[in-house]
Order: C-alpha cells, then structure tokens, then sequence
C-alpha cells in the first residue's frame, strides 16, 4: 500500500509542486525568474537620520517613527523579527517532511499523499517569500550578500529541478530515493542559509528593519490558504492564484501605518 501512496504522489503531487516552481514567473510572481535566475538589482536611496530600503515597490525603514510622537520609535517585537520567520520556516519544513514520511512507512495511502501535498505547497509557499522578502534584503548588503542570496536562489532551482524529476518517475522505491535526495539538499541549503546568509544579515541590519521586514514576510503568508485543497492535487491553478495574491501584496505600496 505504501508503494501505492508514492506511484500516486508522483503522477500528482509532484507534478504540482514542479509545474508551480517552474512556472513562477509566468504566473507573474516576481520581476525576475524567480528560483532559476539572478534578481533585478534595486535600488538604496538614503533618507537621513534613516536608511531606506526599496525593493519591490516596499520601504523597510531602519528607523521607524510612531506616528504620535514624531521623533518616538515604534514598539517592535523581537519574534517578528525575518530571521525568526525562516526559522520557523525551515522547522515547519522539517516537521512536515517527518509526517509524511511516518504515514508513508506505515502504508497509509491517503494521508501520505495530503502529507506530500502539504510538504510541496509549504516549499512553494516559503520560497515565493524568500524570493521576493529575504533574498533581496540581502541583494543591498554588498557583493557577498548578493552572492550568498544568489546561492540560494541555485539551491531552490536545484529544489525545482528534483520536483520537475520527480513527476516523471512511476516506480516508487526510486520515487523515494529521489525525494530523499531532495531533502538532504534542502537540509544542507537551510542550513548553509541560517548559519551564513541570516548570521549576515543580522550583523548587517538593526532589529527595526528584520522586524518590519518579517511583519511583510508573514502578512504574505498568511494570505495564502495554510492547505491545498486535498481533492484536486493535479490542478495548480488556485496555488498560482494565491502566489499572484502574495505578490500583489509585497509590491503594492504600503498606506500609511501599515506596518502592523
């Protein structure tokens, strides 16, 4: 039964996750392709006392001001802070790898094949937001940042690729090996990410800035279903719809005291 789960989770799910990551840019995600290419470099303009930071029509400010108090900072709270979000992330990645592949050893067909489902869209769901948030912040911090985020980003065409691979495979035992694969690659890639491009980013940018910069990454996120639909795995036209909604929200240019 189990062998069942993954010939299953190949013609479908898999064809899901690959044919959206593949197609990121025809679904209008982003300026740049997005998970196989080198972002458009954008632009510092500098703002004294504060420095702000455009990209994708959004401003992280370094220094926030309360709208009341003028020369007062805004409040802000360390756990919205873009590092802890990825981290969160990637633990959430983890997790939900490990269910599926428990119900997967345990020839629980359906589950495993929403597990897969779930597993796939949270991957899309947080490298749309990496491309878009995180990979650019690091695109200003330097030569070395934008090369450590163009490294990422070869690691998440890398991702695509495995999926792309994944779709047309009908044995499953080989399936397996291969999705196997792909999540050792995705372990090295999260953690090459936490130990160097957030250690860089964190040394490089004040709280203020990651703060407002999370709230972006989360907000988006949260405008994007937490679940596929279980029933149509090979229809990935509602993932682009949320996608394009995600990207909406991160290039439209904030009202004012839009930052909670």
């Amino acid at each position: 039964m189990a062998q069942v789960a993954s010939s299953v989770i190949c013609m479908a799910s898999a064809q899901q996750a690959a044919s959206t990551l593949g197609n990121i840019k025809s679904a209008k995600l982003a300026p740049y392709s997005s998970l196989s290419g080198r972002a458009r470099r954008t632009t510092v303009s500098v703002s004294s006392p504060a420095l702000v930071h455009s990209w994708q029509g959004r401003q992280i400010r370094a220094k926030i001001s309360a709208e009341r108090g003028g020369e007062e900072e805004e409040e802000v709270t360390t756990k919205e802070d873009i590092i802890l979000e990825v981290k969160h992330d990637h633990a959430e990645l983890e997790e939900c790898f490990q269910r599926y592949k428990k119900a997967h050893s345990k020839g629980q067909d359906h589950e495993a094949r929403n597990l897969f489902n779930q597993f796939v869209w949270e991957i899309s769901r947080h490298s749309v937001s990496e491309e878009l948030i995180l990979y650019p912040m690091m695109d200003l911090l330097g030569d070395r940042g934008k090369e450590l985020a163009d490294q990422s980003r070869e690691d998440h065409h890398r991702t695509k690729e495995i999926l792309a691979e994944l779709q047309t495979i009908s044995d499953p035992s080989l399936f397996e090996k291969r999705l196997n694969i792909m999540m050792a690659e995705l372990r090295d890639h999260m953690k090459m990410e936490e130990e160097e491009d957030l250690a860089y980013l964190e040394a490089r940018t004040d709280l203020a800035t990651r703060v407002t910069a999370g709230r972006t990454f989360s907000s988006g996120k949260k405008i994007v279903p937490t679940h596929p639909h279980p029933e149509i795995p090979d229809n990935f036209v509602a993932l682009e719809v949320a996608l394009r909604l995600l990207r909406n929200l991160f290039t439209l240019s904030p009202s004012k005291g839009e930052s909670k």
